[in-house]
């Protein structure tokens, strides 16, 4: 499902790159994020249930140690994109 405007502006601002049109159709994004002393690979997509819906694993590693589900790109959408 499509991300609406205010999402594309809240995922750009924190991942630190325009989306491109192909990514904003499909509603589905990966970035490596960096972070205080390690990187991250953040997975952001809008299901069917038109949820935002992300998970975040270490680069290189398999195993998903965040995952999360937010119904608007509030605040604390924010700080798990980071985190």
């Amino acid at each position: 499902m499509k991300f609406t405007k205010k999402m594309v502006e809240v995922i750009e601002r924190q991942i630190g790159r325009k989306l491109t049109a192909d990514e904003i159709e499909r509603g589905a994004v990966k970035e490596t994020v960096k972070t205080w002393s390690s990187s991250k690979v953040v997975s952001i997509r809008r299901g069917m249930d038109k949820k935002l819906h992300i998970e975040g694993q270490f680069v290189g590693d398999s195993y998903v140690y965040q995952r999360a589900t937010f119904n608007a790109p509030d605040k604390k959408f924010e700080q798990v994109v980071r985190a």
